[in-house]
C-alpha cells in the first residue's frame, strides 16, 4: 500500500519508539460539484457560492472559512445569486434565480427555502441587483421567454414582488447589468444582440448586433457596465467587446479566449478588466490613458490558468481593511482568489482542497489494531456503512525507530456491511455513529433516520488476526473471490428504528456513549437529547445565546450603518461533539463554545474566548472526557477543562507561543482525532497533519510572543524546562499529504485510519474540458 506522498514510508510520532502505523483507504465516495454561481455581499464579508448539487455555501472573507451551507437537492438548476439588504429588519437577504423558472429567497438562520415564486418567463438566466440600492431594491430578471423583468425586494415583506416587464426580444436573455446611475439596464441575447434599456420609460435605447454578420449563432453570455458608462460582452465566440454606450459603437474587441467567455467583470475604478470561460484561462485586461503620442486604449496583459474545468462564474470582492480579489469557480468544484493588484506576480491561492467535504464518521477506536472499527459515509442521497481493515499485531521488537509513519499490514480488506438509500429529493445534511458501530443515524429536510445493524452483523468484529495470520496484499488490483464473496456475506439488513414525531431539521449529530441517546444540534441552536428506546425528547436545551457580533478594524458610514453580513450571519451552531464518558456535550459557534451537561440536561456555562476571534473550525474532547481541544481557523490549539470552565495549564504555558510550523500548515484544522490512551492528538488540514504530545514541550523558536492568547500576561517557561518531559525537537511533527484528506483518526493506540482520494480520481467523473494542444506533447 502506498504510504504518504506514494510512498512506503515509517514514521516515529513517539519519543519511545512505538510506532503507529497509517492505513490509507480510498473506498469512500467523493464527487464534488461544479460551481454554478457567485455573489458577494456588497460591503464585500460574505460570498455565496451555488453549486450543481443545489447546496449554497456562504463563505467569510476575512478566514475563508465557509461559515453556512444550505443543503442541496436532486434536480436543481441554480443558475444564479444576489444579496440585497433589509433597511427596516437591518438584515441581509439572499435570492436565487434557476433554470426552473424559480425565484427563491433563503432563510439563513433556518437554512431553508422561505420563499418560492415564479419568475412569469421560464428559466432564470441572470439576476442583478440596483447598485443605487433604494428602497425598495430593485433585481433585474433575465428570463428564458426573451424578456427582462423587474423585482422588487421590499423590505420587511418576504420574497421578490414583481414590478414590471420590459418589451420581448427574440431568444433568451442570458445576461442583464445596470447602468452604474440606475437609469439604464443592459441585457444580452441568445441571438447575439445586445440592447440597453431606460429604466423609467421601458423604451429600448439602443439595439447592437454583436458578432462579425457571419450568421452564426451567437451568445452574450455576459455584460457589464464600466463608471464610465463603457459596456463589457463576453460571447460564445470567445470574444470580449467593448462598446460606446451612447452610440453603439464597437470600441475595441479582443479575441484571446479560444471557446465561450461565460463571465466578465471589472475592478471597481473600471480600469481593469477580466473575462474568463470554457477555455479555463482568466484573462486581464487593462486601460492605458492617453498620452501625447496615442489616444487611450485597452491592452491584453495576462492570463492564469489555475481551473483544469469550465469557469463559469466570476466576481470581484472588496473586504474591508483587504485588498480587493477576484473571485472564480468553476466545473472542477474550486474556488480561486487572485489579487488583482499583483494579478502577473502573485499565484492563485485555491480557497478550499476539499470542497464538499463527504461526511465521514469513525466508531470508537478499538484497543488491538486486529479489531476492525466501523466507519459511516454520508453522501446525499444514500449513507454507506464500511468495517475498516485490520492490522496484524507487532511486538515492540519487530518496531524500528524512523521518521513519519509506518506502513500498515493489513490481514484483513475493508468491508462494505450495508448502504442506507433515502426517500424524496432532499440531500441528507448530516450522519452519526454509534461509538459501538451498532447504530446510525441521518437526518434531511424530512426528518431524522436511525437504524440498527442486527446483532449477528456485529458480533464478528473481532477477526481474530494475531502475528499467525495470513497478511493480504493491499496493493493487489483488485480483491480476491474469498474476499468479495465475505464481503458479500457482510451486506446486511438494517432495521429501522422509530423516531419521536414534530422533530426540527437537525444539522449536527452525535450519539451519546454507553447510552440509547442520541443528540441533535439544530441551525438555531437548540440541543436536542432523543432516545431512542422510547422514541421520545428526553429533553430540549435553548441555552445558546446569540453569536458573537464578528467586526473589521475600520469601517465605512454606510457599513456602520447596515452591519457587516459577515456579522450578521455568524451562524448560532455550529459544531457539535459528545465526550467519550457521555456526560458532556460541547457546542460551538463563530468563536465560543458552551458546554451542556448531558446527565442532568442542563447548560454547564461558556469557556472563555481566545484573544484570536477567528471561527471555530474543530472540536474534540480528550480521551478521558475531562478535557476538551479546540482549533480555529488560524490553526491555533486550546485545551480547556470542562469542570471548571476553565483554560488548562498546557494553554497557560504554550498557547501564546505555538510553534510556526502549526500555525503556517496550509489550510485550516479542520479535524481533531485523540490518542484512546495517551495525551496525544492528530489535527488534520485537508491537505497535511499534525502530532501533537500534549505532555510534551513545544519545538524552541527563535521569535516568542509575549501575549497570551486570552488577552493576559503569563511568564514565559522555557520549552527546554524539565516540566512537561520530552525534548523540544520531539514535538509538533507536521505530515504533508499529496491528497486531499477526507479522515485522518485513530483506530487503536498503534493504528491510524487516513481517508483521501486523488483529484484524479475526482476528475473522472466530471465533463472532459475543452481541449488544449500543449507544446511537446
Amino acid at each position: 500500500m502506498p504510504g504518504i506522498n506514494g510512498k512506503r514510508k515509517r514514521a516515529d510520532v513517539y519519543g519511545d519508539g512505538e510506532l503507529v502505523a497509517l492505513h490509507r483507504a480510498r473506498v469512500v465516495e467523493w464527487s464534488p460539484t461544479a460551481v454554478t454561481a457567485l455573489a458577494a455581499t456588497a460591503d464585500g464579508t460574505v460570498v455565496a457560492v451555488a453549486r450543481e448539487s443545489g447546496s449554497i455555501e456562504l463563505w467569510n472573507t476575512e478566514h475563508w472559512q465557509c461559515m453556512k451551507r444550505i443543503p442541496g437537492k436532486e434536480n436543481s438548476a441554480i443558475s444564479c445569486l444576489a444579496w440585497t439588504f433589509d433597511k427596516s429588519s437591518v438584515r441581509w437577504r439572499l435570492f436565487s434565480g434557476g433554470l426552473d423558472g424559480l425565484l427563491t429567497e433563503w432563510d439563513l438562520t433556518s437554512l431553508q427555502a422561505s420563499t418560492v415564486s415564479d419568475s412569469n418567463g421560464g428559466a432564470v438566466w441572470s439576476l442583478a441587483v440596483d447598485p443605487q440600492q433604494g428602497s425598495p431594491q430593485r433585481v433585474a430578471v433575465a428570463c428564458d421567454d426573451g424578456a427582462l423583468r423587474i423585482f422588487e425586494a421590499q423590505d420587511g415583506v418576504p420574497g421578490l414582488q414583481y414590478a414590471k416587464t420590459f418589451q420581448r426580444t427574440e431568444g433568451r436573455v442570458l445576461s442583464a447589468a445596470w447602468h452604474p446611475d440606475s437609469s439604464t439596464i443592459i441585457t444580452g441575447t441568445s441571438t447575439g444582440v445586445i440592447h440597453a434599456w431606460e429604466v423609467s420609460s421601458n423604451r429600448e435605447l439602443l439595439r447592437i448586433t454583436a458578432g462579425h454578420g457571419s450568421g452564426a449563432e451567437l451568445c452574450i453570455w455576459s455584460v457589464l457596465v464600466l463608471p464610465d458608462g463603457t459596456m463589457v460582452t463576453g460571447d460564445s465566440t470567445g470574444s470580449v467587446q467593448l462598446w460606446d454606450s451612447q452610440h453603439g459603437t464597437l470600441l475595441q474587441a479582443f479575441s484571446q479566449h479560444k471557446a465561450d467567455v461565460m463571465a466578465v467583470a471589472a475592478s471597481t475604478d473600471g480600469k481593469t478588466i477580466f473575462a474568463t470561460g470554457i477555455d479555463v484561462q482568466v484573462a486581464c485586461f487593462r486601460k492605458l490613458a492617453a498620452t501625447s503620442t496615442s489616444l487611450e486604449k485597452w491592452v491584453y496583459l495576462d492570463t492564469r490558468r489555475p481551473h483544469t474545468h469550465d469557469v463559469r462564474a466570476m466576481l470581484i470582492l472588496t473586504p474591508p481593511d483587504a485588498e480587493p480579489l477576484l473571485l472564480t469557480g468553476a466545473n472542477d468544484a474550486q474556488l480561486f482568489a487572485y489579487s488583482i493588484r499583483r494579478f502577473q506576480t502573485s499565484h492563485p491561492v485555491r480557497v478550499c482542497k476539499v470542497p464538499q467535504r463527504p461526511g465521514l464518521h469513525l466508531a470508537a477506536p478499538s484497543l488491538k489494531p486486529s479489531q476492525p472499527v466501523s466507519l459511516l459515509a454520508v453522501q446525499p442521497l444514500h449513507v454507506d456503512l464500511w468495517q475498516t481493515g485490520c492490522t496484524a499485531e507487532h511486538s515492540k521488537q519487530q518496531k524500528t525507530k524512523a521518521d513519519l509513519a509506518s506502513l500498515a499490514s493489513l490481514t484483513a480488506l475493508p468491508t462494505h456491511l450495508a448502504r442506507v438509500k433515502k426517500t424524496g429529493t432532499d440531500h441528507i445534511i448530516c450522519g452519526a455513529l454509534s461509538p459501538d458501530g451498532t447504530r446510525l443515524a441521518f437526518s434531511d429536510q424530512a426528518g431524522l433516520h436511525v437504524y440498527q445493524l442486527p446483532l449477528e452483523a456485529t458480533a464478528q468484529t473481532d477477526t481474530g488476526a494475531d502475528a499467525q495470520a495470513e497478511e493480504i496484499d493491499v496493493t493487489a488490483s483488485s480483491p480476491s473471490k474469498t474476499q468479495q464473496a465475505a464481503e458479500r456475506q457482510a451486506e446486511r439488513q438494517l432495521v429501522h428504528l422509530a423516531v419521536p414525531e414534530g422533530l426540527p431539521t437537525f444539522h449536527e449529530l452525535q450519539f451519546r456513549p454507553n447510552s440509547s441517546q442520541l443528540v441533535g444540534l439544530t441551525a438555531q441552536g437548540s440541543l436536542l437529547i432523543v432516545d431512542m428506546d422510547s422514541a421520545e425528547v428526553v429533553t430540549e436545551l435553548k441555552e445558546i445565546a446569540q453569536p458573537l457580533q464578528l467586526s473589521y478594524q475600520t469601517l465605512s458610514g454606510i457599513q456602520q450603518q447596515q452591519q457587516l453580513a459577515a456579522s450578521q450571519l455568524t451562524p448560532t451552531a455550529a459544531l457539535l461533539t459528545v465526550s467519550s464518558s457521555g456526560r458532556w456535550a460541547a457546542v460551538a459557534d463563530a468563536s465560543r463554545v458552551h458546554i451542556f451537561d448531558l446527565e442532568s440536561r442542563s447548560y454547564h456555562g461558556r469557556l472563555p474566548s481566545l484573544q484570536d476571534l477567528a471561527p471555530l473550525t474543530a472540536l474534540s474532547f480528550s480521551a478521558n472526557g475531562a478535557g476538551l481541544i479546540t482549533a480555529n481557523a488560524s490553526n491555533h490549539i486550546a485545551v480547556y477543562n470542562v469542570e471548571t470552565l476553565s483554560v488548562s495549564d498546557w494553554t497557560r504555558i504554550h498557547g501564546s507561543h505555538l510553534p510556526s510550523r502549526l500555525l503556517n500548515m496550509p489550510g485550516s484544522i479542520v479535524s481533531i482525532s485523540v490518542h484512546p490512551q495517551a495525551a496525544d492528538i492528530v489535527v488534520a488540514t485537508p491537505s497535511s497533519a499534525c502530532h501533537i504530545s500534549l505532555a510534551k514541550q513545544r519545538p524552541a523558536e527563535e521569535e516568542e510572543p509575549k501575549q497570551d492568547p486570552f488577552g493576559k500576561e503569563y511568564p514565559y517557561q522555557s520549552v527546554n524546562s524539565a516540566e512537561g518531559g520530552g525534548d523540544a525537537g520531539e514535538n509538533f511533527k507536521v505530515m504533508p499529504m499529496q491528497h486531499p484528506i477526507l479522515l485522518l483518526a485513530y483506530t487503536s493506540p498503534s493504528s491510524l485510519l487516513l481517508v483521501d482520494k486523488p483529484w484524479e480520481e475526482v476528475y473522472k467523473r466530471l465533463p472532459e474540458p475543452l481541449y488544449r494542444h500543449r507544446y511537446g506533447t
